[in-house]
């Protein structure tokens, strides 16, 4: 759509890393609760409280959403604005 439209071009685009490292979600989530989010084994209350049923697409979603925040982020300090 942002291409289409002439909003932006193929350089302004940028795509987060496929696999961040584990270390982004520990620093600000308790380990057990993060490993137990991403291999299934997190208790049914704490998953009620995410509000989705756990697969590893929600995983895999989650993780990249947070990768894209993190490139939005950095190249928002780098060139002044930036959305994911």
């Amino acid at each position: 759509h942002l291409l289409g439209r002439g909003i932006a071009t193929k350089e302004q685009l940028h795509a987060p890393i496929d696999d961040p490292p584990d270390e982004w979600f520990t620093a600000v989530h308790d380990a057990d609760y993060y490993f137990g989010f991403t291999d299934g084994t997190l208790p049914a209350p704490a998953m009620r409280r995410i509000g989705f049923e756990w697969s590893a697409q929600l995983v895999e979603r989650t993780r990249l959403e947070c990768a894209g925040t993190v490139l939005a982020a950095r190249l928002a300090l780098e060139h002044g604005l930036a959305c994911n």
